[in-house]
């Protein structure tokens, strides 16, 4: 979890980072559920040709998704009025 800034100030609270357990669909790939919640919506789900895959390109994705908003202006924080974090801890 971290402590997150809204690019205006009004809004802030804690974020749940997360990539789930991988799972197989059946279809046979695997897919794995993120989330960067509550401040990029409802989780989504990430699919690769293995669990391994699905476990790296989820990481992958959190990473990303963090740095766009970091990009729009959101601050993260480990803790509320601890030391800065970002995508760049994520890598």
């Amino acid at each position: 979890m971290w402590y997150a800034v809204a690019p205006d100030g009004a809004g802030e609270g804690l974020v749940v980072l997360r990539v789930g357990m991988p799972r197989q669909e059946p279809g046979g790939e695997w897919g794995v559920f993120v989330e960067l919640s509550p401040v990029d919506g409802p989780p989504r789900k990430i699919f690769g040709e293995d669990g391994w895959q699905a476990v790296a390109l989820g990481m992958r994705f959190v990473a990303s998704r963090a740095a766009d908003l970091e990009n729009g202006g959101w601050q993260f924080y480990w803790t509320q009025g601890g030391d800065p974090t970002g995508a760049k801890d994520l890598v």
